[in-house]
């Protein structure tokens, strides 16, 4: 692959890698900034329940051209497997900081959680769909 090829697949993995970063601490805010901290109020967790369908999905859309990118250049995404795991690692990370604390959530948590949930699924099976196109 030339020079430019490789420039370009380096800074799709790295939108990548800061998308994985930016969603994992919007799931930790969120829910810990409404349940825990009380940061954000009632009326602005259901606008942003309602939104996250669309930001899980718009989250999974930066991480499909990566995918493409493992399949093309072997060597250009490799650091994006480990940001991967962030956004499963930080909704257990949140859960369990709830869990400790011995704070429920409400229907609006479980809507985000669940979406979380599914989308970092989704994205640790295109993580391996990836690894197992480079072979």
């Amino acid at each position: 692959m030339n020079r430019l090829g490789f420039f370009v697949a380096r800074r799709a993995q790295f939108l990548s890698s800061l998308a994985s970063g930016v969603f994992m601490s919007m799931i930790v805010t969120t829910l810990l900034g409404h349940y825990l901290m009380k940061w954000i109020p009632y009326t602005a967790i259901q606008d942003i329940m309602i939104l996250w369908p669309y930001i899980c999905f718009i989250y999974i859309t930066t991480q499909l051209p990566v995918l493409a990118i493992q399949y093309l250049v072997p060597a250009a995404a490799t650091s994006d497997n480990d940001t991967s795991w962030f956004p499963l690692v930080g909704l257990l990370f949140a859960l369990a900081v709830l869990y400790v604390k011995g704070i429920s959530m409400g229907v609006e948590g479980m809507h985000i959680s669940g979406w979380s949930l599914i989308t970092s699924i989704i994205d640790v099976c295109l993580m391996w769909a990836g690894n197992y196109m480079r072979r």
